[in-house]
């Protein structure tokens, strides 16, 4: 068992990124402790950086939940390592494709032809192709990606992958 914050030493990431990482089952952790697996951290630790293409963007996710706003009809949010999987391909690319009311439809239309990834803490969790964008039809003036399958190239860069952790800020990069 190691702790958070050695995880976090180990990683190169502040310790909100760690209990993310641990919320969302990434690390494997006890359910009634705060320490990470030793295994799970050698796993995580070895897992190999990538920059992120130019054209191609980041959307950073939180914990798997209940989506209360329903955006664009979907019923779940975010991310977890088992229940995420668990869902069919297109419902869990429905709970990261969007409402991202910090970004104008333009700059979503921008990434149209080039590859989305998702990510926990860093951790890339998923890879699709972005080939449209829309407003999001609940009203909330969120933007929107239209998602499909990730070319092999995207795949080779990307699944398996990290990135260099950004700053606290907006939900994409």
């Amino acid at each position: 068992m190691t702790s958070q914050a050695e995880a976090g030493r180990i990683l190169q990431i502040l310790p909100h990124a760690v209990a993310k990482l641990r919320d969302t089952a990434v690390l494997a952790a006890p359910s009634n402790r705060t320490g990470i697996y030793a295994p799970s951290l050698e796993t995580a630790a070895s897992v190999l950086f990538t920059t992120i293409a130019a054209g191609d963007v980041a959307v950073h996710l939180g914990e798997f939940g209940s989506d209360v706003d329903h955006h664009f009809g979907r019923a779940y949010a975010g991310w977890h390592q088992e229940k995420s999987l668990a869902l069919p391909v297109a419902q869990r690319r429905d709970c990261w494709r969007g409402a991202w009311n910090d970004m104008s439809l333009g700059t979503g239309l921008s990434f149209a032809g080039h590859t989305a990834i998702a990510t926990v803490s860093g951790f890339i969790v998923d890879v699709a192709s972005v080939t449209g964008a829309s407003i999001c039809p609940c009203g909330c003036n969120g933007v929107v990606f239209d998602l499909q399958d990730p070319s092999p190239e995207a795949v080779a860069q990307y699944r398996g992958r990290r990135m260099t952790v950004p700053p606290r800020g907006k939900k994409w990069t």
